[in-house]
């Protein structure tokens, strides 16, 4: 039986994202968990956001995790772990902080994009699942702007259990306001979930499998 189970995630938010145009409220951001304990790749996944591989609103990817950075952005949520398939379809789960930042083409668009809702998918047999990142973005009027801090650590025994699993994690605003506007780029930094350690105290890993921005150009 499949079970999904969905929780607002704890210390979720870093900062309330306002509107950089003329709105002066400030919407509260929620990250939202959910988990998938049948399938490692339980999840549509869109392959038509924002910084999706081939976009045109997609302009250069830089950071750490060499290797993996396109198979977080296919489009796809891939299939069974393999020793072949790993580097293209999953991102690393060694628990060294790394970041991935993800530049939008301001060429076409100066006034940068807008950002509804990010999507973040983890999945691997054996409940690699918990997912732990910051996300913080670059606008036309900011360098840096914190959107959220996601700590959503489902499995908490220590040992992953030895089935499938996979977890989505979506980041947007209560009110169904945008998260961002006027983006420009947008960096992910990973960590390990310390909280939640393995044999040996090392952290449990995450396995990613893709991460969705889905907005649009800002007029």
């Amino acid at each position: 039986m499949k079970s999904f189970i969905s929780t607002n995630i704890r210390a979720t938010s870093l900062l309330a994202i306002m509107a950089l145009s003329i709105c002066p409220a400030v919407a509260e951001v929620e990250a939202v968990g959910s988990l998938n304990e049948e399938s490692s790749a339980g999840w549509e996944v869109s392959s038509t956001d924002l910084i999706n591989v081939g976009a045109p609103s997609l302009s250069a990817v830089s950071g750490q995790g060499e290797g993996m950075r396109v198979a977080v952005t296919d489009g796809k949520a891939g299939g069974a772990l393999t020793a072949d398939t790993q580097a293209s379809e999953y991102m690393s789960y060694d628990n060294v902080s790394y970041s991935v930042t993800y530049e939008l083409n301001t060429e076409a668009h100066p006034n940068g994009y807008d950002i509804d809702e990010i999507c973040t998918y983890a999945g691997w047999s054996q409940w690699r699942v918990n997912q732990v990142y910051e996300v913080v973005v670059k606008t036309v009027a900011s360098d840096r702007e914190p959107i959220a801090q996601v700590s959503y650590t489902p499995v908490v025994e220590g040992l992953p259990k030895l089935a499938d699993a996979s977890t989505k994690v979506s980041i947007k605003n209560n009110d169904g306001s945008l998260l961002a506007t006027g983006v420009t780029a947008i960096t992910f930094t990973f960590t390990g979930d310390t909280e939640n350690p393995q044999a040996g105290a090392s952290a449990l890993g995450a396995m990613y499998r893709e991460i969705d921005v889905i907005g649009k150009p800002t007029p």
